[in-house]
């Protein structure tokens, strides 16, 4: 059984956490990858441009009403997804039709698509691999599929994790929701 971290709650000013201090625990994040990646598969490719956005669905589990946005679960892997948290590339798909596959094709409940950039991930040590060409229907894979690969970090102690999962949380929330519009 992989373990990738604990229980979090949402980061919000009611509880008693501030942005900006999670904010200055963020900016610590080690710029130079000290991590080694696990090898890519046949057919999947390390994403390089910069600029290009990674669409994350919200589960209403992630998702504190009382301040509209998602929590740190958002950027918690989970055994299911074995260190590989899924999303869509904004060059193969709109954000648009990333949450309509999840609703509509996948069934499952989302309170919204948010997104982060391949430069924001690789400043948490992470990386965004697409891996589109090896997914085969049934069930039908979504629409320019990538995942953010963060195998590497199981073994991260709590603090660590947790300023993973804050930064990349920063860095969506301050581009908001893409879709639907809030």
């Amino acid at each position: 059984m992989v373990d990738y971290g604990e229980e979090t709650p949402s980061v919000s000013a009611e509880q008693g956490v501030e942005e900006a201090t999670v904010e200055t625990q963020a900016a610590e994040v080690i710029g130079e990858s000290a991590f080694e990646f696990y090898k890519t598969a046949e057919g999947e490719e390390v994403l390089e441009d910069e600029d290009e956005l990674v669409w994350r669905q919200c589960a209403p589990g992630h998702f504190d009403t009382s301040t509209g946005k998602p929590t740190l679960d958002l950027f918690r892997p989970n055994e299911a997804d074995s260190g590989m948290m899924s999303g869509s590339r904004k060059s193969k798909t709109t954000a648009e039709r990333a949450y309509k596959h999840r609703v509509e094709v996948d069934q499952k409940l989302s309170k919204g698509t948010w997104a982060v950039s391949v430069a924001e991930v690789d400043k948490v040590d992470a990386r965004v691999v697409d891996d589109s060409a090896n997914l085969k229907p049934p069930p039908a894979p979504p629409p320019g599929h990538v995942f953010i690969d963060v195998r590497h970090l199981k073994d991260l102690d709590k603090r660590e994790r947790l300023r993973f999962r804050s930064t990349l949380l920063i860095f969506a929330n301050k581009r908001g929701r893409q879709f639907p519009a809030p």
